[in-house]
């Protein structure tokens, strides 16, 4: 499989994968490679003010060969998706972070699939942990409203229709922008639709710092998103209707994923990876 990146921009792709990077070294130059499609494919990395000599290295070895690189000073994730999204022209765009892959042949059929589903604006999948830890996250079969008041279901790995990140504002400058925009696309009301089979490869590394850091902070995070999306959230009757959740799910949702503050992170992990909302499956080799 071949990949088209114009550093021009590439009119007849569908689709445009938007790649930030900030001191990724040599896992960004992997993110690129791993773009394999039997179409033309927009690629941008959006430098986002990597400082690391043996990264800037990387960066311009991947502009000599052609990749299409945009450098911009250091904003976070956020914006340098949204910088990403202004330098590009393709009607579908999908954020892929600088140390993660994309599984070979998805995005065209990803494409195709929401094609076939004009009514939708967006699409996730399932994905392969790999690294710290090797499992197949299986995402759930539909997009749940009400649940998404209390989780974070989906990963920042979603293929948009550009218009749909247009009119949601794409991801705001927050800890939870991938969270933010499920819930900017509720208050649109704009539905999606799964992809049957794993769209991309996240690396699990580092220990999941930064994770247990927003856990710590989770109860200021999560007020900040009700004051961001207020609709979404008093809008939880019509999600629950929508959605049915089961009446356990009903009971211990707030309780569980409400604040937090009574939970142990351990045992929230635990039921994360559990029955609770996803089947995690360990890799078969």
């Amino acid at each position: 499989m071949s990949t088209s990146r114009s550093s021009s921009g590439t009119p007849e792709a569908r689709a445009c994968v938007v790649i930030p990077t900030y001191n990724d070294g040599e896992l960004v130059a992997e993110a690129v490679a791993s773009v394999r499609e039997d179409e033309p494919v927009e690629i941008v990395v959006v430098d986002d003010g990597t400082s690391d000599p043996a990264s800037l290295d990387v960066l311009a070895r991947l502009e000599a060969s052609g990749t299409h690189v945009v450098h911009r000073p250091n904003g976070g994730p956020s914006a340098a998706r949204w910088t990403g999204v202004q330098a590009t022209t393709a009607p579908y765009v999908l954020p892929l972070d600088g140390d993660d892959r994309l599984t070979c042949g998805a995005l065209g059929r990803a494409v195709d699939l929401l094609e076939r589903h004009p009514q939708a604006g967006f699409l996730w999948g399932d994905y392969l942990a790999f690294g710290d830890k090797d499992e197949h996250h299986r995402a759930p079969e539909r997009f749940l409203p009400w649940s998404t008041t209390y989780l974070n279901l989906l990963v920042p790995t979603l293929l948009f229709r550009r218009e749909v990140v247009q009119e949601t504002g794409g991801w705001p400058p927050i800890l939870y922008e991938d969270w933010a925009i499920q819930l900017a696309l509720m208050e649109c009301d704009i539905t999606g639709v799964r992809y049957d089979g794993i769209l991309f490869e996240r690396r699990v590394h580092g220990g999941g710092r930064a994770l247990v850091g927003a856990r710590r902070r989770h109860a200021v995070l999560y007020a900040d998103l009700k004051r961001r999306y207020p609709e979404a959230f008093s809008r939880r009757p019509e999600w629950r209707r929508i959605e049915q959740p089961s009446l356990w799910k009903r009971l211990l949702y707030p309780v569980l994923f409400g604040s937090r503050r009574f939970v142990p992170i351990r045992l929230e992990t635990m039921l994360r990876g559990s029955q609770l909302w996803t089947k995690l499956r360990p890799l078969r080799r």
